[in-house]
């Protein structure tokens, strides 16, 4: 095919074969998103941040915050980037241009520009939130305000630059990634002066230096796309499209298999032994899930600092005070890092539908597979009692541990045997608000993460939080409940 041809092609798949029509009902769409969704949100939050107990808790942000916001944003992109890479197009479109004689940049340079700016809206948004409800009160000027917001734009190109390199680099990155964040976590709790006092000259060499990366790293992407072997495009362009699919449809089962790492070290680590008798079960189990674990070794170091992410999370909410909400996003945390560990769960769910391959039931096949994630949860409650021993912790966080990892657990079992969304969801619910159906459908399929979310949310309250994991645990037993052999 020509270069003519492909530039062809290029045009036509960007215009989607649109029409003038569909352009004005896009833009009209848009602008009433815009006006409806968007601007009472932005709104809202703007409100919650010039709060006067708000506002005294952005003057106090401390310098180290900024190097552990760089440290996070550039863990996040390469660990993102490794899952599903910016620079694809439709798998077909991917497969056309990725041999073609058209350069690399005019084929895959949009969509890794739309990241960048992605990344710097992100970014530039979060330091704009933070600087400009200092304005209202004085403690900023407009400028120093801007220049930060410029800041988290040039940090936020750099980060956009960086999904690109996980995508080049796809196994060591999730390692580097996973060192970041957690360097980032280590850094984000030393006692350093507050941001907004730091000086002008270090303000200007601060935003300069952001600048000059951004630059410097939007330079390198050609560098960066002619590196990428054409079979790795199209292998990110299948798993894009396949997690975009699985969004659209709520299937959060596909997202997640759409972008989870394909096992790529350790393939000859043995991984089941001889069985001497029935009680070494448990055993075998735990040794075949934790070799399995080892085979995607950036998605188990991933998941670990996860954790202990969460954890800082939950010591901020248990320990300072107005800050409890934090153990809700510090649960959602747990139940995403509690993934690669369950994958035995997912394993054993499947099995329940098949003929019996294993010679035991279904529950006992769950029983064998919670070993290595009960492990896993004892290990994080013992760390937990230590720092407490040792005065580090409140002695709330023992019991937010226990709270939280069970509710995750429990979420990823009853998540592991949920059936096809109920044909009775689909149906419209209609309200003085509009058809609210589509909540039902979120809620399905944001259950196990709200449930988790909701015993992270009341975890400074245990006998409320200790009723929804039992609420859950019920759930779970209840789904499990019909899992028989098949012959």
């Amino acid at each position: 095919m020509s270069t003519p041809s492909l530039r062809a092609v290029l045009r036509r798949a960007r215009t989607r074969e649109r029409s003038f029509g569909d352009h004005l009902y896009a833009g009209y769409l848009g602008v009433l998103v815009l006006l409806v969704v968007a601007a009472p949100l932005i709104r809202a939050v703007w409100m919650l941040l010039v709060d006067p107990v708000v506002v005294p808790m952005l003057a106090a942000a401390p310098v180290s915050a900024l190097p552990a916001l760089c440290l996070l944003a550039g863990g996040i992109a390469l660990v993102l980037g490794a899952a599903a890479g910016p620079a694809a197009r439709t798998p077909l479109l991917t497969a056309i241009l990725a041999d073609s004689p058209l350069s690399r940049v005019r084929a895959f340079g949009g969509p890794m520009l739309r990241a960048c700016a992605i990344g710097g809206a992100v970014l530039g948004g979060v330091l704009a939130a933070w600087a400009w409800p200092l304005v209202t009160v004085g403690t900023l000027t407009p400028a120093t305000a801007i220049e930060w917001s410029v800041f988290g734009f040039g940090l936020g190109m750099v980060a956009g630059t960086l999904t690109l390199v996980g995508q080049r680099f796809p196994h060591p990155a999730p390692l580097v990634g996973a060192a970041l964040i957690a360097l980032s976590l280590a850094v984000g709790v030393l006692p350093t002066p507050p941001l907004a006092s730091l000086s002008d000259d270090v303000r200007a060499v601060s935003v300069l230096m952001a600048v000059i990366a951004a630059v410097v790293s939007v330079g390198a992407i050609p560098l960066l796309l002619n590196s990428l072997r054409s079979s790795a495009l199209v292998s990110t362009a299948q798993r894009r499209e396949s997690a975009i699919d699985g969004a659209v449809l709520l299937d959060t089962a596909a997202v997640a298999d759409a972008t989870r790492s394909v096992p790529h070290t350790g393939r000859g680590r043995r991984a089941v032994g001889p069985v001497s008798g029935r009680g070494a079960l448990p055993l075998v189990f735990l040794r075949r899930d934790s070799v399995g674990w080892t085979r995607t070794p950036g998605r188990l170091v991933v998941a670990i600092v996860g954790l202990l992410g969460a954890g800082v999370l939950g010591v901020f909410a248990l320990s300072a005070p107005g800050t409890a909400w934090l153990a809700v996003p510090g649960a959602v945390i747990v139940y995403a890092a509690a993934g690669p560990f369950t994958d035995g769960v997912r394993l054993a769910a499947e099995a329940s539908d098949a003929p019996a391959l294993y010679g035991v039931s279904p529950l006992t096949l769950l029983g064998l597979h919670l070993v290595a994630p009960a492990a896993v949860w004892l290990t994080a409650i013992i760390g937990a009692t230590v720092l407490v021993v040792l005065g580090v912790v409140p002695a709330a966080a023992v019991v937010c541990v226990v709270l939280i990892g069970t509710a995750a657990l429990a979420a990823r079992v009853a998540d592991a045997r949920k059936p096809p969304l109920p044909v009775a969801m689909l149906a419209p619910i209609v309200t003085p608000f509009g058809d609210m159906a589509a909540a039902n459908r979120v809620i399905w399929t944001l259950g196990p993460v709200l449930a988790t979310a909701a015993v992270g949310l009341t975890a400074t309250v245990p006998a409320l939080s200790a009723a929804i994991l039992a609420g859950l645990l019920l759930h779970a037993a209840s789904r499990w409940r019909s899992a028989r052999l098949h012959g």
